[in-house]
């Protein structure tokens, strides 16, 4: 029983240990994740589809409670519609550029707030309709249906990204939602804007 004892001390205090960062100083965070990904109604309703997200993270720390993040992450999000015989998903990778205000709760518990600007690197549409499948890019499909033909798609997203992440060991465990303040198009028909549920690990290096 004592020794029983002993080990769940230990495994209590291991999990509560992080790596404490000094005021003033930097560190950085590769790290890799899951999206969840979909896009608000509009004349569409659509599903969430699942994506890769990566990249790096530079914080500053200000000082025991607060500190500063700027990333660079690349995130393929979109999403997917499926009928009885028809299929959809719809694949827009983006480079996003996180600006975050992060406020220490806790030993190893942040919570996080910020502003996330986005740039498109390059969108897709698949589509399987009883057994035959094809790919083009999503805002030229946009623009073949005749309603829609001067529609364009903008280059770019905003999204406020609020979070929590916990670290212990230097493994940091990040969980955000980030919802989209822009429309992808410019039709005021199609109002459909970005969210997305990242779920990511990393690793810290202080600097």
């Amino acid at each position: 029983m004592k020794t029983l004892t002993t080990l769940c001390l230990s495994l209590l205090f291991a999990a509560t240990t992080f790596a404490q960062t000094e005021p003033g100083t930097f560190s950085l965070l590769p790290k890799v994740g899951l999206n969840l990904s979909s896009l608000t109604k509009s004349k569409f309703e659509v599903d969430t589809r699942t994506g890769f997200c990566g990249g790096l993270e530079l914080n500053y720390q200000l000082n025991k409670s607060f500190s500063l993040t700027l990333g660079a992450l690349y995130s393929l999000q979109g999403c997917k519609q499926t009928d009885k015989d028809h299929k959809t998903t719809v694949k827009i990778e983006y480079l996003n550029v996180p600006v975050l205000f992060n406020f220490h709760i806790t030993n190893g518990l942040v919570a996080k707030v910020g502003v996330q600007p986005g740039l498109v690197l390059s969108d897709r549409i698949h589509q399987e309709r009883k057994g035959v499948s094809g790919d083009m890019c999503f805002r030229d499909y946009v623009r073949s249906l005749p309603e829609y033909k001067n529609t364009n798609m903008r280059d770019y997203d905003i999204a406020i990204p609020i979070g929590l992440s916990y670290e212990f060991s230097n493994i940091v465990l990040d969980a955000r939602y980030c919802p989209g303040l822009v429309s992808l198009f410019d039709h005021w028909d199609l109002t459909n804007k970005n969210y997305t549920f990242q779920f990511t690990v990393g690793y810290k290096f202080e600097l």
